[in-house]
């Protein structure tokens, strides 16, 4: 066989052996007012969102799906009802440092999206090592319009790899102009 072909040949096997991933695409959840990417259809459910600055809890909707030693969480906690004039930058706050107390702080960034437009909310991203060997976990927050939005991956030991595209990728697919048609990945 020519160099090339056994080339070609490798890499096909090599694409062949690997775990099968499935695509990212979004999900519109129009009753938040938001899009957001999974690797695969995330399950639903109705849970609270704890939050020691009102000291009390509040609705939130949890979309979760775990491929590959990986899990993909997107919170929406209805903060509607909450004075978010007087509270705003506090549960903002408060979300980033949960995040930050969960292990050590890696990084912090500031994130923005976008549609083109004059239109932008504004977060945090944090990536932190969980305590206890737990993996590495990254959290986007993000308040708009009444809504608290977080975002988490969790990369698990048994994935080997902690900085996996994919966490970055699922921590930052946010859209909430649902109306415009998503950006190609």
């Amino acid at each position: 066989m020519r160099p090339a072909g056994f080339l070609v040949a490798l890499l096909l096997a090599a694409f062949a052996a690997a775990p099968a991933s499935a695509a990212f695409q979004y999900y519109v959840f129009r009753e938040f007012g938001v899009a957001k990417e999974f690797p695969l259809e995330p399950t639903r459910r109705e849970a609270e969102y704890r939050t020691p600055l009102l000291g009390r809890a509040v609705p939130a909707t949890i979309f979760e799906t775990t491929e590959d030693n990986m899990v993909y969480r997107f919170t929406v906690a209805d903060m509607r009802a909450v004075d978010l004039v007087a509270r705003s930058a506090g549960l903002y706050a408060e979300c980033i440092a949960m995040a930050e107390a969960e292990g050590k702080v890696l990084a912090r960034m500031p994130q923005r999206v976008e549609d083109g437009t004059a239109f932008r909310v504004y977060g945090q991203l944090t990536s932190v090592d969980l305590a206890e060997a737990g993996g590495r976990k990254q959290t986007n927050c993000f308040l708009n319009k009444g809504w608290l939005y977080k975002v988490e991956s969790i990369v698990l030991p048994a994935r080997g790899e902690p900085n996996a595209a994919a966490a970055l990728r699922f921590s930052t697919s946010l859209r909430f102009r649902i109306d415009q048609a998503p950006d190609s990945p």
